[in-house]
């Protein structure tokens, strides 16, 4: 097992200080994001449909983003 000397280091930039981890470190830090980011996608996806619904149900299916094809429909699904 590589001593922490060894290990490559990676600059990593938290608010406005640099510091560096290691590359498990890194990787732990970008997953645990990554994690939070999809949380926060789905949490807007269902604010986005509820807020359609509404949308729908005031206006018809002339409502903003009541037609197939609109803007939102073109974001890939995050893997």
């Amino acid at each position: 097992m590589p001593t922490h000397d060894d290990c490559l280091m990676i600059a990593c930039q938290m608010k406005d200080v640099f510091i560096s981890c290691s590359q498990e470190e890194t990787q732990e830090m970008l997953e645990a994001a990554k994690k939070i980011c999809k949380k926060k996608l789905m949490e807007l996806s269902f604010l986005e449909t509820d807020l359609e619904q509404t949308a729908q149900e005031q206006f018809g299916k002339n409502a903003p983003g009541g037609a197939p094809g609109h803007r939102c429909d073109a974001i890939p699904p995050v893997s």
